[in-house]
């Protein structure tokens, strides 16, 4: 992993206020984090899962925005990718 295990926290700025706040946690196995604005309108989520070498097997991506929500979900076995989306 290219990144040190652990978490970390970015705050996006637009002339020196915050627009919105980047939360991600790397572990062995893991990534996820999650990015959400600072009026609370918008939240994106991600969680991936990896395999020994580090290679992605799995990933989980979610949207919220009011009353507008999608998901999707992918899956690597072998050479094939399975995914599936809703909205």
């Amino acid at each position: 992993m290219l990144i040190a295990p652990g978490d970390y926290r970015y705050e996006i700025r637009r002339d020196g206020a915050i627009l919105a706040v980047e939360e991600e946690r790397y572990a062995p196995g893991a990534i996820t984090g999650s990015r959400r604005t600072i009026d609370g309108a918008n939240v994106h989520e991600v969680e991936a899962l990896l395999d020994a070498d580090e290679t992605v097997k799995r990933v989980s991506v979610r949207y919220n925005r009011g009353l507008f929500k999608r998901s999707a979900v992918y899956e690597a076995a072998g050479e094939t990718l399975r995914g599936s989306v809703s909205a």
